[in-house]
């Protein structure tokens, strides 16, 4: 996903391929995790959204020009634009991961 925000693929969809892709790895857990179900949801979440804000940060510059709504955003603060993913990504991320994770439970009850 990161590679694919980063080429300008996802404009209007993204939250979308996000929420299809937490719900296919929490099924996935739930049928084949036997224990620690929460940590290991928690942890993709977490890796998911360091892996994307890395790859945004370490392409930002075709990651700014592929994706023109975030002109508006980032014209204010260079500083802003270069540190906002790595910062906001491992948040939101772990937040994620918590949603995964409840998924996962919510999951392996109902299979």
């Amino acid at each position: 996903m990161g590679l694919l925000s980063v080429l300008g693929y996802t404009h209007k969809i993204e939250i979308y391929l996000w929420i299809c892709f937490a719900i296919a790895t929490a099924l996935i857990l739930a049928r084949n995790t036997v224990d620690r179900l929460f940590v290991h949801a928690l942890l993709i979440g977490i890796i998911w959204g360091l892996l994307n804000a890395i790859c945004q940060k370490l392409f930002f510059d075709m990651y700014f020009k592929n994706n023109p709504q975030l002109h508006q955003a980032f014209s204010k603060s260079t500083w802003y634009t270069t540190h906002v993913t790595l910062g906001f990504g491992s948040c939101y991320w772990f937040n994620s991961g918590l949603g995964i994770g409840a998924m996962s439970f919510v999951a392996r009850k109902l299979f």
